[in-house]
């Protein structure tokens, strides 16, 4: 794993930590309120408060999820509008409930008593913000790594799995490495109908013969191939 990678990682689990912090202060802003204000029924009151910050996460997380399955067209231009819809209706509606609260049960001067809710729904907004900017960053490496599997020939890739295949053969018997090379695209060929990825067959069989004769790990082998770490990682997983 690249130094790069690893601080995506880090990156991305903070934000995710962040979220959730900032989350779990919203809600339980919002159900203080609805429990000490005027609701008629301060339980329904709580309950939607909750609902309404479990589909926001719901709705970043679902962003992330089809990147992951490498779902990085229209599915996810729709998704990431809708979550960035539902974020901001989130914010308004808990915004308008900490303001009530810190303003009538915390004495906090109106005129700054809006800084209140204001930091902590800034805080689910900014790490949303974040999450969706590294899904868009990883979204754009597979796209990437689409447009060059489509500029390179099929007969070029052909070739190319055919080679690698042919290195790795460390018997000196000619006809044992057809027969290797049929194994690897056997095997890719039962991967991608599993749906494990969704890239070319070929593609799929160089990932395993870079795999078998390197033994690299994933994410060098995805520089070798052009497919994405966590899709050589799926591979390499159901292989």
């Amino acid at each position: 794993m690249s130094n790069l990678e690893a601080k995506t990682i880090v990156a991305r689990r903070f934000c995710w930590g962040w979220l959730i912090g900032s989350a779990a202060v919203s809600i339980l802003g919002v159900v203080t309120h609805a429990v000490l204000g005027s609701a008629r029924s301060p339980l329904i009151a709580s309950v939607l408060a909750f609902v309404i910050v479990m589909i926001q996460l719901a709705a970043t997380y679902a962003v992330h999820v089809l990147v992951q399955a490498g779902l990085v067209g229209t599915a996810y231009l729709w998704a990431r509008g809708g979550a960035v819809a539902i974020a901001f209706g989130a914010f308004v509606l808990n915004f308008v409930a900490q303001f009530s609260l810190v303003t009538i049960w915390a004495a906090i001067p109106i005129f700054i008593a809006w800084i209140v809710p204001l930091i902590i729904d800034l805080g689910m907004t900014v790490s949303t913000i974040a999450l969706l900017a590294l899904v868009n960053e990883q979204r754009a490496e597979q796209l990437g790594a689409a447009a060059h599997h489509d500029a390179q020939p099929a007969a070029a890739v052909h070739v190319e799995v055919h080679n690698t295949v042919r290195a790795e053969t460390h018997t000196t018997h000619d006809d044992a490495q057809p027969a290797r090379h049929d194994a690897h695209l056997d095997t890719a060929q039962r991967i991608v109908t599993q749906g494990v990825a969704r890239i070319a067959v070929e593609r799929v069989a160089l990932v395993l013969a870079v795999h078998a004769q390197t033994g690299a790990t994933p994410s060098v082998i995805g520089k070798r191939t052009g497919v994405h770490h966590e899709t050589v990682a799926r591979i390499l997983d159901a292989a």
